[in-house]
């Protein structure tokens, strides 16, 4: 016997403390805007270098340390885009297809960027926009 079930954008424990939020798809890109403001708030332990290999693990939660990457140097700017992106495939799965663009500074110590992405929505691909660090969440 197989048994399918429905995924849920609501996270799993928000779901068992809170049944009635199974469904309430405001309330879970609310969740999403919640753990991307952390993931984005938080440097990870592990380098640049090698965030591809150990990014995916609870130690590299989080973005590597940036503070030497300018933002208008071509290479690195694509290279940060990449591990950001990687950071959100990894750590807020419920994004799907995450692209990064790189706006800017936002002051001398973080940086402007705007993610793009789908959210899967009863069966439906639903588009959002998250632009950091100012937290305003489409």
């Amino acid at each position: 016997m197989q048994t399918h079930f429905k995924a849920s954008t609501v996270p799993l424990l928000f779901r068992v403390l809170n049944p009635q939020l199974s469904n309430d798809h405001r309330f879970a890109l609310t969740t999403i805007e919640s753990e991307l403001d952390r993931l984005f708030n938080t440097r990870s332990r592990v380098s640049m270098e090698d965030y591809e290999d150990l990014g995916n693990t609870i130690f590299g939660y989080g973005i590597p340390d940036f503070s030497h990457v300018s933002p208008n140097d071509p290479i690195a700017a694509a290279n940060l885009t990449k591990i950001i992106e990687l950071a959100v495939r990894f750590h807020e799965p419920r994004v799907i297809d995450p692209h990064v663009k790189i706006t800017g500074l936002a002051s001398e110590a973080s940086l402007s960027i705007v993610l793009e992405g789908d959210v899967s929505v009863e069966d439906q691909r639903v588009r959002l926009k998250f632009f950091g660090p100012d937290k305003l969440f489409q």
